[in-house]
């Protein structure tokens, strides 16, 4: 199964099982000021909360601001039933023990909204009467366009003290009954540049189409424009860690920690002190925020630079909390996580795939989005265009972008970790790929990998080298395969432009321009990466990395391909071999590499130094990129004697 931290499509296969005939981009998310028209909405409030106790207070992942970051979000279909939740996990030390008191909400308009629930549980339910602990209508809902009281201020007649062995959900229900503008199809507001879990759950039914709930974490979307009134006591100087520490990569005697920590303090954060010890070397970091953190359940993150063992490998820390604007906490929070020091940082080449069709009259924006990402990138973006229904689909592929894609085209993916438009990317901004592009290569890969093909006949073999830069289990890596075609054409090809004749994509890229000036169906196109075969592709062949490595010591293996099955193929000196490393546990790719079968070497000599009766005349990394001196890893270096050597520098 394929595993995604960002999974953009997820929404868009909604939109196609309700019949919505549109792609990622078409999933909005929009300021209000721009796109939100005035609506009258309904003004009467009958459960608004005027007076709230001193032990109580707002709380919740959004702070309660509607500003230009404030937007709506919707899958289109009406009319059709939304449940929106936000989640609080077991444990949670915000709301341990404390009670939920109330809920506040809004919507953008409320005169084709009704039947609206708001309900406490510790399961998700299906419909707000299903919550297992309590839940209530809403009369005379308000909206934000009513700027005297614009929220629904909702106070259950069943409070519920929380039970810190249990998760508890907190939402509501509601139907759009009808309508057509952008309030009844976009009806859900969000709170935009956050990016927290359990803060935007969704469940949407639309006739007998169901989406059943998901987390958009990760998504771009953002945070629910709600929160939750508790009732209990919160000191003045408060903090604690929000978010599990999980596993983190770096390099050892220098290391960056992100660490982000959770406002629990009725005054806010100004400092927080932190104690960070990895194996027993302890360092102190204080960090200030630029401006004060308000609102309790407003979490902070920041970068912690700490001491480290000298040793590579994999050890356990922890990060405790000892002081919030310099007073040290009443009540200890402690997290705890692993860390994996490596021997040094290596190149992260991030691996694009393409989901497109000659019959999709939108995918000319991959084309574009490929174009300039080479431009901007060079060697270190690893693009592969696997085509589906049409001349150049690959029946090896198909399976994996059905799985991502879900049958949305023009769709890319970037390692495995991050789903959405080719061109505008996963926050679905202008060319937003850039971005996410530049999260990923930021990322430090645990190995490098090195691709080389090697052509008998008509078999290839697909060699593989791996260079682990840690030691250590290894079980959850393996390699995968993909053959790749450039420069494809035939004059019976035509690909759909949905873009001929439309002057306005030229104002959003100059590149656009030919197809703005080609027709709706252009013949001629020269089609380049195309997936042309794969193997391992959906998470690994399986044994492919041994079950524990060695750092610096490149472990290799290898597969075939005969070439003979291939119909497809034009020009064998056109085929390029793309090795890719995933970690299986995750789904994701973690480092990827690139070489042409043209430039492929035969007869590979490995030694452990160079010929002193020879001179080098060119060296080059294993994936085809020349260098003009030695970098760590494998070098392919050319000798004045004409023989060819792989030479690992250490």
């Amino acid at each position: 199964m394929l595993m995604f931290k960002k999974l953009l499509s997820a929404l868009t296969v909604m939109l196609f099982v309700f019949g919505m005939n549109v792609s990622a981009q078409n999933l909005q998310k929009a300021n209000l000021g721009k796109v939100m028209p005035k609506f009258a909405g309904n003004n009467v409030v009958t459960s608004k909360i005027d007076d709230l106790a001193a032990d109580e207070a707002w709380i919740g992942y959004w702070d309660g601001v509607v500003n230009d970051e404030t937007a709506l979000v919707g899958v289109q279909a009406i009319p059709a039933t939304y449940g929106c939740a936000i989640k609080y996990p077991e444990g949670q030390g915000l709301i341990s023990g404390k009670t939920i008191e109330g809920i506040k909400f809004s919507f953008p308009d409320s005169r084709n909204i009704d039947n609206v629930k708001v309900f406490i549980a510790t399961e998700l339910p299906n419909t707000a009467e299903e919550a297992n602990i309590t839940y209530m209508d809403v009369k005379n809902v308000t909206c934000l366009e009513n700027q005297e009281d614009p929220f629904n201020e909702v106070r259950f007649a069943n409070p519920y003290v929380v039970d810190s062995s249990k998760p508890v959900y907190i939402g509501y229900f509601f139907d759009v009954t009808g309508g057509g503008g952008s309030a009844e199809k976009f009806p859900l507001l969000i709170q935009k540049g956050k990016d927290m879990k359990d803060a935007m759950l969704m469940r949407v039914q639309a006739g007998t189409n169901t989406q059943e709930w998901i987390d958009l974490y990760g998504q771009g979307f953002g945070v629910y424009a709600m929160q939750i009134l508790v009732k209990g006591t919160f000191e003045d100087n408060a903090a604690a860690i929000a978010e599990d520490l999980g596993k983190v990569i770096g390099v050892k005697d220098s290391f960056d920690l992100p660490i982000v920590v959770e406002n629990v303090g009725s005054k806010g954060i100004e400092s927080v002190t932190v104690e960070v010890d990895v194996n027993g070397i302890k360092t102190e970091v204080e960090s200030k925020p630029a401006a004060p953190i308000k609102g309790i359940g407003t979490k902070y993150a920041f970068i912690a630079k700490i001491a480290t063992p000298a040793t590579i490998g994999t050890y356990d820390y922890t990060v405790k909390i000892t002081k919030v604007n310099g007073q040290p906490l009443s009540k200890e929070s402690v997290g705890k996580g692993q860390m994996m020091l490596l021997s040094r940082v290596a190149q992260h080449r991030v691996f694009y795939e393409e989901f497109t069709g000659m019959w999709c009259g939108f995918c000319p924006r991959g084309m574009v989005a490929i174009e300039k990402i080479k431009n901007i990138f060079g060697d270190k973006v690893i693009v592969a265009a696997a085509h589906s229904g049409d001349a150049l689909s690959c029946s090896e592929y198909n399976k994996i972008i059905n799985d991502i894609s879900g049958g949305s085209f023009p769709m890319a993916c970037l390692d495995r970790t991050m789903a959405g438009d080719p061109y505008n990317g996963s926050n679905n901004t202008k060319f937003g790929v850039k971005n996410d592009i530049e999260e990923l290569m930021a990322q430090i890969p645990v190995a490098e990998v090195f691709s080389k093909p090697f052509l008998d006949g008509d078999i290839l073999t697909a060699n593989a080298d791996v260079n682990f830069l840690f030691t250590g289990d290894a079980s959850d890596y393996a390699i995968g395969y993909v053959l790749t075609h450039d420069g494809m054409q035939n004059e019976r090809w035509s690909q759909s432009n949905y873009m001929s004749g439309d002057a306005s994509w030229i104002s959003v890229d100059p590149l656009f321009e030919p197809w703005v000036k080609a027709d709706k169906k252009v013949k001629g196109v020269v089609f380049g990466e195309v997936v042309i075969g794969a193997k391992g592709m959906e998470a690994g062949v399986a044994g492919s990395i041994p079950a524990s490595v060695t750092a610096e010591t490149p472990v290799s293996h290898s597969v075939e391909f005969d070439l003979k099955k291939y119909k497809k193929i034009q020009d064998r000196d056109k085929l390029n071999l793309i090795v890719v490393l995933f970690n299986t546990k995750t789904g994701a790719i973690v480092n990827s590499a690139i070489m042409s079968v043209k430039d492929g070497t035969a007869g590979i000599e490995e030694i452990e130094g160079e010929d002193s009766n020879v001179v080098e005349t060119a060296r080059y990394t294993i994936d085809g990129r020349r260098i003009n001196q030695p970098e760590a890893g494998i070098n392919i270096v050319k000798y004045s004697d004409g023989t060819i050597k792989k030479v690992i520098v250490k």
